[in-house]
């Protein structure tokens, strides 16, 4: 059981390794999940990464993780500022998938983009950063 699932995992990950403009890691072991942003997003590019986030919770559900227990990390370092229209569909997004996840922990490049995601993402299961280290620390945390 274990290896069909490290191979549908495997899976997964290829599909939504296919768009540039995000990356995903899931380790199932610890709930923890990984988002990397890149580049500058479009409409299009929001699109596909909700069916990404559908896809990676799907995943982590068959591994065993409840919804509502996951540990994200959203890497937005590598991504451009988000135009008007992509943050307001991005700020759907974060309504849509938030209670996916316990603690989710936004790691931002600069206070700038930071402030940005902190309005796209105000829910209470995100928290934002410009630190790495306290942006894991807040995941890992008991």
């Amino acid at each position: 059981m274990a290896r069909a699932l490290d191979i549908d995992l495997q899976m997964h990950l290829r599909s939504i390794e296919a768009n540039p403009l995000f990356r995903a890691e899931i380790h199932a072991a610890h709930r923890h999940v990984r988002f990397t942003f890149d580049g500058f997003w479009d409409e299009e590019t929001v699109g596909w990464f909700d069916e990404a986030v559908e896809a990676t919770v799907r995943a982590m559900n068959r591994s065993g993780i409840a919804y509502g227990r996951f540990r994200t990390l959203i890497d937005v370092r590598g991504a451009q500022l988000l135009s008007q229209t992509v943050a307001e569909r991005v700020a759907m997004l974060a309504a849509k998938h938030a209670p996916a996840s316990d603690r989710i922990a936004i790691l931002a490049g600069s206070t700038l983009q930071k402030i940005q995601y902190q309005r796209v993402a105000a829910q209470r299961e995100f928290r934002h950063f410009v630190s790495a280290r306290e942006a894991i620390n807040c995941l890992t945390a008991h």
